[in-house]
């Protein structure tokens, strides 16, 4: 019989990935922190996913400027 109040460590990781695009359902939410106050290893999962969620937004938000030449050659290795 599945237990009804705790999630596996599997739907956890599954939850808190999903938790970063703000899909939880309020009992998804409550269950998942139910799980996460008992469990270190999805305690350091979410730490760790939030992290590198964090850097991509950064990353996301960081405009890169390359120097004209190395876009000229990337220009011309796309043309063939």
């Amino acid at each position: 019989m599945k237990n009804l109040f705790m999630y596996t460590c599997k739907e956890a990781t599954y939850l808190i990935s999903k938790k970063e695009e703000g899909k939880l359902t309020f009992i998804q939410n409550i269950k998942l922190r139910l799980h996460i106050s008992m469990c270190k290893f999805c305690k350091l999962f979410e730490k760790q996913n939030k992290c590198i969620i964090d850097n991509i937004r950064k990353l996301n938000d960081t405009e890169i400027k390359l120097p004209a030449e190395i876009k000229s050659n990337i220009s011309e290795n796309l043309k063939g």
